[in-house]
């Protein structure tokens, strides 16, 4: 589970990595949606989010991701393959990624169905949480020994960088504790 950021994020320079996803992913969504250059997409910017944890010197094991359109397959896929974990998250709200470790790779699935329901907020909001996921589950694969408190305040600091814009207040302030049991 990732927490969701909240606020408005008013400034968005124009030659911010951010403006470019909003401006590519707006595209995407302009007439007849075509889902094979969304899921595209989405892979890049997973793989743009690797690039830059490895360049900042963040280590990690190879990850693969898993986008599921669906909320209630998500669902469904989650109950299965974590139906013999020992360590469970519990979540307050929807799933939004979970994470399945085996010895030759990690795989994250990421529940896509649910920040497409949100789609109504706008295409810098999907953006944001989309980024926030992304960055927050490699965060944990990357430091598996760190609170969930401890993942929230770096994740906060590298989405900001990442996407080349100043986080609102409001995110900043958030507490894990308002996202898990």
């Amino acid at each position: 589970m990732t927490d969701n950021i909240v606020g408005r994020i008013d400034d968005i320079p124009e030659e911010s990595r951010f403006h470019k996803y909003i401006e590519e992913i707006t595209a995407i969504f302009r007439g007849r949606i075509d889902f094979d250059k969304l899921e595209e997409r989405l892979k890049e910017i997973f793989n743009d989010c690797l690039v830059f944890l490895k360049s900042s010197g963040i280590n990690f094991p190879t990850i693969n991701a898993f986008l599921v359109y669906n909320s209630d397959q998500y669902v469904e896929i989650e109950r299965l393959l974590t139906r013999t974990a020992i360590n469970k998250e519990v979540a307050k709200g929807p799933s939004t990624a979970f994470v399945i470790h085996n010895c030759y790779f990690t795989t994250i699935y990421f529940n896509i169905g649910y920040l497409l329901e949100n789609l109504q907020l706008g295409y810098p909001s999907f953006i944001l949480n989309l980024v926030n996921n992304y960055v927050h589950e490699i965060l944990h694969i990357a430091f598996p020994n760190k609170n969930k408190q401890e993942i929230h305040n770096l994740e906060f600091e590298i989405v900001g960088k990442l996407l080349e814009v100043q986080l609102p207040a409001e995110f900043k302030n958030l507490k894990a504790s308002d996202y898990y049991e």
